[in-house]
């Protein structure tokens, strides 16, 4: 935080020699910091240096503490490089999921043993240890955003902000449930919140976009369902060819995780685009991606929470003269869960399929075979037959709908990350199998 006032003070003074004392000082300061407070081989800051030795027990290893806050802090006052401003942030996305907090506002993980403190309001995971600030979290966007990293900034922002919706106040914490607790109308909260408004919406009407033109050239492909159609699998990727992210009526380069999809990982659509480039069949493809993780078919279909979303992208793009080439559904696991049966999953569809058709958009429909959820094990391996049924039904029933690739195959711990969505190599055969799905149906 000094470091920060120096530079918030230099910026203000015209006095060269102010200029040059200070500016002597803070680069020795920061160096100081790299060399006593940063912890080269767990890429950590350390909580505290004791001059009188540590007050707590031999047994306790504060080292282990992993501070948001003040790696944030730190971020702001630029004492990390991108990489590891890069795993900074994954190491707070890790202890969130960990703790089964609700946003980067953790103030730190692992918390401080229950006792240790006077203070009665610092328990685990209570007030400043381990409770969930958005005053820590939202500094942490900035940071996010100043170092390019605009894609993560957004998606951490939005919890932070939907909570206050829902809460209908600005609350000083949260617990690990997302229960606001302190001052509904706490400034700080405000404040911090609305500066990262600010500078994400700055970078958006400033970046450089794609003229839509080229949305109209090569290919384009329209993408939707649940977590493995969206941002939810492991590794990001960059094409390397050219390939483009649809979003609201504007093209932009893509990249992962694809902007107008839910998540932060890897999605399988930019490998497939570049697959389809590598192979002759396009020189270059647009992306519209809108999947939503976590969803049953329910939502997309007639009636359901998603269902205008979906109808307003497809408007969108009948305005701009944008029409998809192919449209590829991947969708199915929650519905595997929730015993969805084979006549509903196939009549909701039937209304998603409405929405393009109505509309004059006839483009073929590609339908992947995805029921597999580790949840449901104990029958049929994990997969859902009624849920398989439909959507091999579905193919049949219509000529302008076809089989897509049968990823519940894709069942082996090497290929999905977490038991449920794709690793690196399982998105690269989930790619390979719509390569080969699109090329016998869409050509």
């Amino acid at each position: 935080m000094l470091v920060l006032a120096i530079d918030n003070f230099l910026e203000m003074t015209t006095n060269e020699g102010y200029k040059s004392k200070w500016g002597k000082i803070k680069n020795e300061l920061a160096q100081n910091i790299r060399k006593h407070l940063w912890d080269k081989e767990k890429r950590k800051f350390i909580p505290h240096i004791y001059l009188n030795g540590s007050p707590f027990p031999q047994n306790f290893d504060e080292n282990q503490i992993y501070y948001h806050g003040g790696t944030a802090v730190a971020i702001l006052a630029g004492l990390l490089s991108k990489e590891e401003i890069e795993q900074a942030n994954s190491r707070m996305l890790e202890n969130v999921r960990k703790a089964g907090a609700q946003t980067i506002g953790l103030t730190m993980y692992p918390t401080y043993p229950a006792g240790f403190f006077k203070g009665v309001g610092m328990y685990p995971y209570g007030y400043q240890n381990g409770g969930d600030w958005t005053w820590f979290g939202a500094r942490m966007i900035w940071g996010l955003a100043e170092n390019g990293f605009i894609k993560e900034a957004y998606e951490e922002l939005r919890p932070m902000l939907a909570r206050v919706v829902r809460n209908k106040g600005f609350n000083e914490w949260y617990t690990q449930s997302g229960e606001p607790k302190g001052s509904g109308t706490f400034r700080g909260e405000a404040g911090v919140l609305v500066r990262a408004i600010e500078q994400l919406r700055s970078w958006a009407e400033n970046y450089q976009e794609v003229p839509l033109e080229e949305a109209r050239k090569g290919m384009v492909i329209f993408t939707f369902g649940q977590s493995n159609s969206a941002n939810h699998g492991w590794g990001n990727y960059t094409p390397k060819h050219k390939v483009y992210n649809y979003f609201e009526g504007k093209l932009y380069p893509s990249a992962d995780p694809l902007i107008g999809a839910t998540g932060n990982g890897g999605s399988v659509w930019n490998r497939l685009a570049d697959k389809l480039i590598e192979d002759g069949c396009t020189g270059q493809v647009t992306i519209i991606p809108i999947g939503v993780g976590g969803v049953e078919i329910s939502a997309w279909a007639k009636g359901g929470p998603l269902h205008n979303r979906l109808i307003e992208t497809v408007e969108q793009l009948k305005e701009q003269h944008i029409t998809p080439d192919c449209i590829l559904w991947h969708q199915g696991e929650s519905d595997n869960i929730s015993n969805t049966s084979e006549e509903n999953y196939i009549r909701m569809f039937e209304t998603i399929r409405e929405v393009f058709r109505s509309r004059g958009i006839n483009s073929p429909i590609g339908v992947a075979v995805a029921s597999y959820h580790p949840y449901c094990v104990n029958e049929n391996e994990g997969n859902d037959p009624a849920i398989r049924n439909a959507q091999k039904k579905l193919a049949k029933k219509y000529d302008d709908i076809f089989e897509g690739p049968d990823t519940d195959k894709l069942n082996k711990a090497f290929q999905r990350g977490d038991g449920v969505h794709f690793s690196e190599k399982g998105q690269e055969t989930h790619a390979a199998g719509w390569l080969k799905a699109i090329k016998k149906n869409c050509f």
